[in-house]
């Protein structure tokens, strides 16, 4: 259930929706540093693979316990 929310609020195959939660959050935070959260997200809706974030984003996402560590999916 987790990962299905991340389309939902503007993280697509196309890029950041417009008008989006996302792209509220862009607009925000300005430029995306890579390997931070919103990039890892980004890259989840783009290509549905984990890439750039750690294992305790991972588990908040999936929405499962886990240890945390700096390892990529």
């Amino acid at each position: 259930m987790g990962l299905l929310i991340v389309p939902l609020i503007g993280f697509s195959i196309g890029g950041i929706v417009g008008g989006s939660a996302a792209a509220a959050i862009q607009s925000g935070i300005g430029n995306v540093a890579a390997g931070s959260v919103f990039a890892g997200l980004q890259s989840l809706g783009a290509t549905g693979t984990l890439h750039a974030i750690g294992a305790c984003a991972g588990a908040a996402i999936g929405g499962t316990v886990g240890g945390c560590s700096s390892s990529k999916f």
